[in-house]
């Protein structure tokens, strides 16, 4: 996605992929981030141990930390181009800490993206011969894991034309084009909070039988 992000069509996916970003996680208590993926679309220094993942060094279906390792845990396009995302989707939930966030980027199927997706030919290149998974399906497979989906914005509602000019002058369409089709951006942002119920222990009720009982022979 690196190249991909260096052209007109990608440096303004990239512009908005950023402000969605720092509108979900501005508040948000991160101390520990883990980001698979070297997308530079956030800024590290919001978080006191921020670590990135590249790709071509790291198998993403087994990362080298322990269980609970981090607060939030971010997916820029990562599950696009992966063999097995189930299991990466697993595995960025084991180390997700209890309570913490898991952030995931991905192209809509739904949209002219993904029109565009399947048109292109597998010699197309990024992003257009990755797998591009519906949101309905990934919330889906959260919800399996017991996740409560917190935040879901769909944007990018614009052409996927790769021309700076055009690009630049159709942004006034986006917040038109997002109030009659919210779910048809290029783009989606899924949030999930991996919610961790705690055991409350249960007094047998003969227990509480015999303290009255007790209690009435007193």
């Amino acid at each position: 996605m690196q190249i991909f992000y260096q052209q007109p069509l990608g440096r303004e996916l990239a512009r908005l992929e950023s402000e969605q970003l720092q509108r979900t996680l501005g508040k948000l208590f991160a101390p520990r981030a883990l980001q698979l993926g070297n997308s530079k679309l956030i800024a590290p220094h919001q978080f006191k141990h921020f670590v990135v993942m590249d790709p071509l060094h790291t198998n993403y279906t087994q990362l080298p930390f322990r269980d609970d390792s981090f607060e939030l845990v971010l997916l820029p396009h990562i599950l696009e181009f992966e063999m097995d995302s189930t299991a990466v989707i697993e595995e960025a939930w084991r180390v997700l800490a209890p309570n913490g966030h898991l952030v995931i980027l991905g192209f809509n199927p739904w949209s002219l993206w993904g029109i565009r997706h399947l048109c292109a030919s597998r010699w197309s290149g990024i992003p257009w011969h990755g797998h591009f998974y519906s949101a309905e399906k990934l919330q889906w497979r959260l919800r399996q894991m017991e996740a409560e989906i917190v935040t879901y914005k769909s944007f990018f509602h614009r052409p996927p034309i790769a021309h700076a000019t055009f690009l630049t002058q159709t942004r006034w369409l986006e917040p038109i084009v997002r109030l009659l089709l919210p779910s048809c951006g290029g783009v989606y942002l899924i949030m999930a909070k991996k919610c961790i119920i705690p055991l409350t222990p249960i007094v047998p009720r003969w227990r509480w039988q015999t303290l009255l009982a007790y209690e009435k022979n007193c």
